[in-house]
């Protein structure tokens, strides 16, 4: 099970760069699909009555929108979790993150240019783990 939570919390690490950029394109394509918006309405005049409906269009249209707002509720859950995350940790760990799993520097690396050991920073990564796990549902 831990290992499970450590997985699941570095991929969410590892995609947060990648799903806070597909959140601004989410965010863009709705506001394309909402402002920009043709008349996509069948209108037939029958025997003084009057049916509108809306055209394939339309309806096609309408159903990218709801597709599209249900993909930008999940990604900025994800978003705002992780940022939720940092702000539990002081400063080095927010650090830790960023250049391990933002910038996904190898572990010799991220030792050096925060000035500890490489044990060290595996120690990091377990206690951050500690830190948010029980943020965290699996």
């Amino acid at each position: 099970m831990r290992n499970l939570r450590r997985k699941a919390l570095e991929r969410l690490f590892y995609d947060y760069p990648r799903n806070k950029k597909a959140l601004r394109f989410k965010q863009e394509k709705i506001e394309s699909l909402t402002s920009s918006v043709p008349s996509g309405w069948k209108v037939e005049v029958l025997r003084n009555k009057t049916h509108a409906e809306p055209d394939n269009f339309m309806v096609n249209r309408v159903a990218l929108l709801e597709k599209v707002e249900e993909e930008f509720k999940e990604l900025q859950e994800r978003v705002e979790l992780v940022e939720t995350l940092l702000s539990l940790l002081d400063d080095d760990y927010k650090e830790f993150v960023r250049l391990k799993y933002f910038e996904k520097k190898r572990w010799d690396v991220v030792a050096d240019e925060l000035c500890i050991g490489v044990r060290t920073a595996f120690r990091w990564r377990d206690r951050i783990l500690e830190i948010c796990s029980p943020f965290l549902t699996l």
